[in-house]
């Protein structure tokens, strides 16, 4: 009964999520992902009733899935050029399966450069049933309260849902703007790149929110799928400068890589995940890309 409402939502709001545009190549459509807080309360009801589902069922479910697939990619995707790319495939698997139950559905990202002086006092982690909670060894407030997951990084071990700040009842500060504005445009190599934003504001988000999310299996937290949103809209950002749209360098197992490399566990290649409008979604602003794109501006072209 705790989330009949939830469920009742996605039935009445499925045929709302509508796409933004033909596209007159292989998309019929282009799906538009909006940061989070640009849903509205019927529209963030639905995609938590949906995820709920995608956990229902005999375990381990299609939600605890990700958190295996993730955990067994390892360090073949982490510390390596291959970071932005499998992410990007991680992404529209799971949304492929959302679409599924709300058709024409985009992910939402979260812009967290929004809230980089005080993230843990960020409406995403309201108490209410349309956020996604606080922290504890069990989340036990807001959309996902009781969330149940089955792996952790030592393997099946049932457990609710956890999230321990590392200040306590605090976060660490996040990158503001203005630093994720000079990591993209200062850093031509896209390894260079990849390697600033894993190991700068990807790493600390997932340290400073802890549990779950400070481990190989964060995707057992749904705002994990957010933070990466997020993290692939920063390279779809830096892909659109001068020159950088199909950059790939660096090596991974002491290799050189390629734009054909196959990506683990899916087998799409790196040069098949360049392309988002290919893939049939974009990026809806949220506004601090603005002041990214006149620093690059600046920048770039002065």
């Amino acid at each position: 009964m705790r989330f009949s409402l939830l469920f009742t939502a996605i039935a009445a709001f499925a045929s709302a999520f509508a796409a933004d545009s033909t596209n007159p190549g292989t998309c019929s459509t282009i799906r538009v992902r909006r940061e989070i807080r640009q849903l509205s309360a019927q529209e963030r009801a639905a995609f938590f009733a949906a995820i709920w589902q995608l956990n229902e069922g005999p375990r381990p479910t299609i939600w605890d899935s990700y958190a295996q697939l993730h955990s067994e990619a390892g360090m073949l995707v982490h510390r390596s050029p291959r970071l932005f790319p499998f992410h990007r495939r991680l992404l529209l698997d799971l949304e492929e399966r959302l679409d599924a139950i709300l058709p024409g559905f985009a992910l939402p990202y979260w812009d967290w450069t929004l809230d980089a002086r005080d993230p843990a006092s960020s409406m995403i982690f309201s108490p209410t049933r349309d956020w996604f909670g606080s922290q504890g060894t069990c989340v036990r407030d807001g959309g996902f309260a009781n969330f149940g997951v089955w792996y952790t990084e030592s393997g099946v071990q049932p457990h609710c849902l956890s999230r321990r700040f590392d200040r306590g009842a605090q976060m660490s500060p996040i990158f503001p703007p203005s630093a994720i504005a000079n990591i993209i445009v200062n850093n031509q190599d896209y390894d260079l790149f990849r390697f600033m934003i894993e190991t700068g504001p990807h790493n600390l988000l997932h340290r400073a929110m802890g549990g779950d999310m400070g481990t190989m299996v964060a995707p057992n937290d749904p705002i994990f799928f957010l933070h990466h949103a997020f993290v692939d809209r920063l390279w779809s950002e830096w892909q659109a400068l001068p020159g950088r749209f199909a950059r790939y360098d660096g090596s991974a197992g002491g290799q050189a890589v390629s734009l054909q490399d196959a990506l683990p566990h899916y087998g799409d290649t790196v040069r098949s995940m360049l392309n988002i409008t290919e893939l049939c979604y974009r990026y809806a602003p949220s506004g601090t890309e603005v002041s990214r794109r006149l620093t690059a501006n600046q920048e770039v072209f002065n």
